[in-house]
């Protein structure tokens, strides 16, 4: 039982000091926190990590109005395809603005 929390505890503790979407395997859920860099079209943009490093974040549907600089914090699915148009891919199931730091 003292494993186990160990190991519950460890990720918490990962996943509250802000792990980007690099630190996931590919197929992992994360949730990433950034501002909205750039809009490339309905259903997707480029959100910027705290560190500099940029993800595309594909949504299913048109994505709700975001605006580039906006805060947001996605909740999604390490993209696993072959063909790859950023360093980092992320299918999103929940975007929602950010508090502010």
């Amino acid at each position: 039982m003292n494993a186990l929390r160990t190991v519950l505890t460890s990720l918490l503790l990962a996943a509250s000091c802000g792990l980007s979407a690099q630190d996931y395997a590919p197929g992992s859920t994360v949730t990433v926190e950034g501002r909205v860099a750039r809009i490339t079209d309905g259903r997707s943009f480029y959100l910027a990590e705290p560190n500099g490093r940029q993800l595309l974040v594909y949504v299913k549907r048109e994505h709700p109005a975001v605006r580039v600089g906006q805060r947001l914090r996605i909740e999604g699915r390490v993209s696993d395809d072959f063909i790859k148009l950023a360093q980092i891919e992320i299918d999103a199931r929940a975007i929602e603005s950010a508090k502010p730091l």
